[in-house]
């Protein structure tokens, strides 16, 4: 948990409730904390520490001890195909996608081609790299969003030409390349599938519902 990336205090919760929620009769588990809370000045953090003790490992080489890596990194490191390529030539298994779906996963237009090619429906949207070129004939109001990333962290929504032009350089601090898309009034859900002795398996549908913070009046996931 933790990782090199914006999504790092994200990714600590995360792995807090898997540690609570493992059965422990069966179960050992170990915390271990990837990195220090992200800093856009500074390079990324790729110490490695056991939570409870603070003891120093070395990183990557001391995740070959354990029987199996639970990943519950976020975002950049954890979520894109990098921190599994690393358990793969370590040969310790992990939780979660392979490095190539992870990839794609987080590429959110590469994935968006996909879910074409598969006949869903995806929102009409652009690619932005370098210099962004308005549209004159671009309809309001439209998401803006980093091509690669999670939890939400630079996204936003432009309901005018003015609020557009500020709304990308605001996402720009996340990724260089953007996306705007169509905003599209809906509700979330969630399909979690686990593949299991070759066989897929569908989860139960998960609504994803916003709560109110009235202590701080705004809005969380």
């Amino acid at each position: 948990m933790g990782g090199p990336s914006g999504e790092h205090e994200v990714s600590l919760n995360t792995g807090k409730n898997v540690l609570a929620a493992l059965n422990k009769q069966k179960f050992i588990g170990t915390p271990l904390v990837l990195g220090e809370p992200f800093d856009a000045a500074q390079d990324k953090d790729l110490s490695l520490r056991q939570a409870v003790s603070g003891e120093e490992l070395k990183f990557p080489d001391d995740l070959a001890n354990f029987d199996i890596i639970f990943n519950a990194l976020h975002g950049e490191y954890g979520e894109d195909g990098q921190i599994q390529y690393i358990f793969e030539g370590l040969g310790v298994s992990y939780t979660g996608s392979g490095v190539e779906a992870s990839s794609v996963g987080m590429d959110k237009w590469r994935s968006d081609e996909i879910f074409r090619e598969g006949g869903l429906d995806v929102p009409e949207e652009e690619l932005i790299i370098g210099d962004f070129k308005d549209s004159l004939t671009r309809e309001f109001p439209v998401v803006v969003k980093p091509r690669s990333g999670g939890s939400s962290l630079g996204v936003f929504i432009a309901k005018d030409r003015m609020e557009l032009a500020k709304r990308i350089r605001d996402a720009r601090e996340f990724d260089d390349e953007l996306l705007i898309q169509k905003y599209i009034i809906g509700r979330e859900f969630a399909c979690p599938v686990l593949e299991m002795e070759g066989k897929l398996r569908a989860l139960p549908v998960v609504e994803i519902k916003p709560r109110r913070n009235i202590k701080r009046g705004r809005r969380t996931r």
